[in-house]
């Protein structure tokens, strides 16, 4: 939950709407003036004006039908002001909705119009703007290209206090990236300038800016004195909204530092303002961290009665982190309070708001991929990523569980059914229709097993979420496979094997469910985080339960990270990862030993690369290169496999997966699959 985002979109509204920027009174009068108006240049105003009022009181959706009617005007008047302005408007719109593309499109609309009315601030601002849609889908490189393609036109213009306000944007960008250096030096050139022009606002903005900073850092007495610094100035302004900011900043801190009694007196203050400047999204964090402190007392009644005001105010701005976030609260205090019909209820809402807020972040969140990662300045929402990480390790040992339980379903369900085949073979070769049934059973038996071995294999949600554009080729010699592919995401980090375990069939299922249970337990529960220490302690693990056989896999794995997704670990047992770069197959590296028994037992090599935008990825196992088939029935072969993906490397993923299904298919002909077939494809 957030109080305040200090990279905000930038309002570009003409002068004429300003009269009434201070005047939210007005809403119903300026409403009845529009409904009587006729559709000229006057009711674009009024429509603009209209949103500006709820804009300002974060009620962006609200203000939706009269940016579509504003802008629907400004297109028939070819009215070119009005629609820069509209378009900038759904430009906010759909980038509150989340809806990256239709962001970019209207901010780049709105941008192309003030180019053709010589408009170079507004310009700079529409720039600002698609920074921070790219900041805020986690595209960390885009949004810095923007903030410095707007920071180029404030220097052109010699517009001092505008360079100021780039480099607090470039600042903050600098700490989502975890770049502490980078951080503190923007935000100091950025308080440098408006100290030589005298920008009061500014300097009290760039004080609590580098405060926040201080906080991050866990330097809280650094951070009281340039937090307080800036809220003494915003008092001396009158600036009601960053007086508010201040007040719930420090509190932050003094939570931080256990003093509760001050920190509870300024979430107070700072609700008090909030309310009177009817900012929601401030009433509900303050409501939301005073019920948390009511809460942690075991106050149960008056934690609800504070949860239940920030729930209705965050539903209002529809801001889906701040409901999910007091919905889960609110479930724990009826929990508490033995209500348990509410607290289920609430945890409904909290299960629904959460898939959708982290899948937004991973997403981002992430996949993404893919960099990403969320500073955030106050302590409740540090409180609030720590339980979301618990959630997460309790799903991860009910996954590990799930896991140790079909495996013993499995063999308890094949081991029977085949053994009643078998006796009853012996026992009455002759009774062809019992053998038939049996021979049933053990197939639905079979495909029960599939479905539960398909339910381990890495989730389409979870792929997509963190490899957005990415294919998976599967194709298993018999009903089950010996060959797998597996993810996990812990902390900042994605995982990703591709794996080919000894046999293929029931067999190789087993050594496939056994293999995803060592990978899942040392990543997930003991926290092994680097590749090549998670083959060697799989193989460890194998060689302990396996009774000095040969069992075991050849595995590729790779870890990316999400603070910096254009770097990746991995570690290569036999399977060798592809890469093609600019029309050229490049091999990596590769150990050439399985993970299980082998000739030698070395520690497997932990290899780097750094990926560049455009990159294809390639992850298989030898099934595809093994299978025979062709004029001759010889096998396919890597170098052919290679040349197979360089050729379709720049398709869409859905066509590459298609491309391979064709051509294995035939080249096989009526000969009989070798293997199993496993190829994933991710493009940069």
């Amino acid at each position: 939950m957030r109080f305040k985002n200090f990279l905000i979109i930038i309002f570009l509204i003409p002068v004429f709407c300003r009269p009434f920027f201070a005047q939210e009174r007005k809403l119903d009068s300026l409403i009845k003036k529009l409904s009587n108006h006729k559709e000229d240049t006057m009711a674009t105003k009024l429509c603009y004006s209209i949103c500006n009022i709820y804009n300002n009181r974060g009620m962006i959706d609200s203000a939706a039908p009269y940016i579509y009617k504003g802008y629907a005007i400004s297109k028939k008047l070819k009215y070119v002001r009005g629609i820069a302005i509209a378009s900038n408007y759904l430009g906010q719109l759909y980038n509150h909705r989340g809806v990256l593309d239709s962001a970019v499109f209207y901010f780049t609309q709105s941008m192309t119009c003030y180019e053709q009315l010589k408009d170079s601030s507004r310009m700079s601002g529409m720039l600002n703007n698609l920074g921070v849609v790219y900041k805020g889908h986690g595209n960390i490189s885009k949004a810095m290209d923007y903030y410095f393609k707007a920071l180029k036109i404030k220097e052109q213009l010699r517009d001092t206090g505008g360079i100021a306000s780039a480099y607090t944007n470039i600042g903050h960008l600098f700490s989502e990236a975890g770049d502490t250096a980078n951080t503190i030096k923007y935000h100091r050139l950025a308080l440098a300038l408006r100290k030589e022009i005298k920008d009061i606002e500014g300097v009290s903005n760039s004080y609590m800016a580098i405060g926040l900073y201080y906080q991050n850092i866990e330097q809280l007495d650094l951070a009281l004195k340039y937090l307080q610094d800036g809220l003494k100035m915003a008092q001396e302004l009158g600036d009601e909204e960053s007086t508010a900011i201040g007040f719930f900043n420090i509190a932050n801190v003094y939570y931080k530092q256990k003093k509760l009694e001050k920190a509870k007196a300024l979430y107070e203050q700072a609700l008090v303002l909030a309310k009177k400047g009817n900012n929601y999204e401030g009433i509900a964090n303050c409501l939301a961290i005073l019920g948390d402190m009511r809460l942690e007392k075991k106050e149960y009644l008056q934690a609800i009665e504070l949860y239940n005001e920030a729930y209705e105010k965050a539903t209002v701005i529809d801001n889906k982190e701040l409901i999910n976030g007091v919905a889960h609260k609110l479930s724990l205090a009826y929990e508490a309070t033995g209500d348990f019909k509410k607290a289920y209820a609430f945890q409904k809402i909290w299960i629904l708001f959460k898939d959708s807020v982290f899948n937004q972040e991973n997403t981002r969140k992430l996949t993404s991929e893919t960099l990403k990662y969320e500073h955030e300045k106050e302590k409740l929402l540090i409180q609030k990523e720590q339980e979301r990480k618990e959630a997460i390790a309790k799903a991860e040992v009910f996954k590990k569980d799930l896991i140790l339980f079909a495996s013993i379903l499995f063999l308890v369900v094949v081991s029977v059914f085949s053994f009643i085949i078998f006796k009853r073979l012996r026992e009455n070769k002759k009774q062809k229709d019992i053998i038939e049934q049996q021979r049933n059973e053990m197939i639905d038996s079979i495909n029960y097993a599939k479905r539960i071995q398909f339910a381990l294999l890495a989730h389409t949600d979870l792929l997509q979420n963190n490899l957005p554009q990415h294919f998976v080729f599967f194709k298993p010699k018999d009903i089950v496979s010996g060959d797998f592919y597996w993810a996990t995401k812990k902390d900042d980090h994605f995982y990703l094997a591709v794996c080919d375990s000894t046999g293929h069939g029931v067999p190789g299922a087993f050594m496939s469910l056994l293999n995803i249970s060592f990978l899942n337990e040392a990543i997930n529960e003991k926290s092994i985080l680097a590749p090549n220490q998670v083959l060697n302690h799989v193989r460890k693990r194998l060689l302990e339960n396996m009774d000095g056989g040969r069992d075991g896999m050849d595995a590729a794995i790779m870890k990316i990270s999400l603070k910096e997704p254009n770097k990746i670990e991995y570690a290569a047992a036999n399977n060798a990862p592809i890469l093609i770069r600019n029309g050229v197959v490049i091999e990596l590296s590769k150990d050439k030993m399985p993970v299980g028994k082998g000739e030698t037992n070395d520690d497997f090599v932990l290899h780097k690369t750094e990926l560049q935008k455009g990159d294809s990825f390639y992850l298989y196992t030898d099934g595809f290169a093994d299978q025979f088939g062709g004029p001759k029935g010889k096998k396919f072969k890597y170098k052919q496999l290679n040349q197979l993906l360089l050729d379709n490397c720049n398709a869409p993923m859905a066509k590459q997966k298609e491309v391979l299904d064709r051509t294995i298919e035939k080249w096989r002909g009526n000969l009989e699959q070798v293997d199993d077939v496993c190829v994933i494809g991710i493009k940069i």
